[in-house]
């Protein structure tokens, strides 16, 4: 399973933008001005971010457990009124996305209605807006293509929070495609399996830095516990001299072809609920990574790369 974006049915998010800082003036003959920078607005303390808190939640702090000119009743009914209208707002403005990223298409079954109900309860408590342009690209998947996502998914994702989802998009630049066996992949290096002949002479396993690309070991354990990767690390079979592995990244594909026997890749793997989720993440750089993987692998591997 960000920023977040992608083709069609796969989502596009917006970069978070930078604060620009003051602009320098033009030198005039040996004297500069600078120009004044404002002052940075301080932030919200935490007894105001919980006041706004509940206010957004229709609770005025000054009523709890104390005597009020309105009732209680009057209060529940305020507090659940504005409850309905954000999520109300939440799903209207879902949907607004959803019918931009929709293709023009004519799918070949309808629109599931338990998933649509299921759907609908789990993103009316979105309000943060990636987190619902990511819902709206889910919703548009769907609609083109019905089972695209499973309920479970749906779940997985409903537990996901903006930071999470963010180490989601930094899995992704770590992430290929295994052409061969279709399915997602993080390679994390390589080591030449032993035979009597080769006891004595063999190498250390080759482990590739992923911290490197922006992708670190505790990522791997946070998505773990989301259920989006499994926890522990897979070796592939036996690659003979000869064989190779095509992976796909981004719009690169990379093939290795192993150069002596005995050579076994080690990689994290996506569960089902992942690799649906990563079908919404950008078609973005790995070029960091591909480089790595490059010099890491190219003592037993011959590596190329095209399109």
């Amino acid at each position: 399973m960000t920023k977040i974006s992608s083709t069609s049915a796969t989502g596009q998010t917006n970069a978070v933008p930078k604060v620009a800082s003051g602009a320098k003036s033009p030198q005039t003959g040996s004297a500069t001005t600078n120009t004044v920078r404002p002052a940075s607005k301080p932030s919200a303390s935490s007894r105001e971010q919980l006041v706004r808190g509940f206010r957004s939640l229709g609770l005025d702090y000054r009523q709890l457990g104390m005597k009020s000119d309105t009732p209680l009743d009057a209060r529940i009914d305020k507090r659940f009124k504005q409850q309905r209208r954000r999520e109300q707002s939440n799903i209207e403005q879902i949907f607004k996305l959803a019918l931009d990223f929709a293709p023009d298409n004519r799918p070949n079954e309808s629109l599931d209605l338990d998933w649509l109900h299921t759907f609908i309860q789990h993103a009316q408590q979105i309000s943060n807006p990636a987190m619902q342009q990511l819902w709206s690209r889910i919703l548009a998947s769907e609609s083109a293509r019905p089972g695209s996502f499973s309920i479970r998914t749906l779940t997985t994702l409903r537990q996901l929070t903006s930071r999470e989802a963010d180490v989601l998009r930094r899995a992704y630049s770590v992430t290929g495609h295994d052409v061969q066996q279709g399915s997602y992949k993080i390679l994390t290096g390589y080591y030449r399996k032993p035979t009597v002949f080769t006891w004595l002479t063999l190498d250390k396993p080759t482990v590739v830095n992923i911290a490197k690309a922006g992708f670190s070991y505790p990522d791997i354990l946070l998505l773990s516990e989301l259920g989006v990767l499994y926890p522990s690390a897979i070796e592939s079979s036996e690659l003979h001299k000869g064989q190779s592995v095509t992976m796909q990244f981004g719009p690169k594909r990379m093939r290795l072809n192993a150069e002596r026997n005995g050579l076994v890749l080690t990689y994290y793997k996506f569960t089902p609920q992942g690799e649906e989720l990563l079908r919404l993440l950008p078609a973005g750089s790995h070029d960091t990574y591909l480089g790595l993987l490059q010099e890491h692998c190219a003592k037993d591997f011959a590596v190329q790369f095209g399109g």
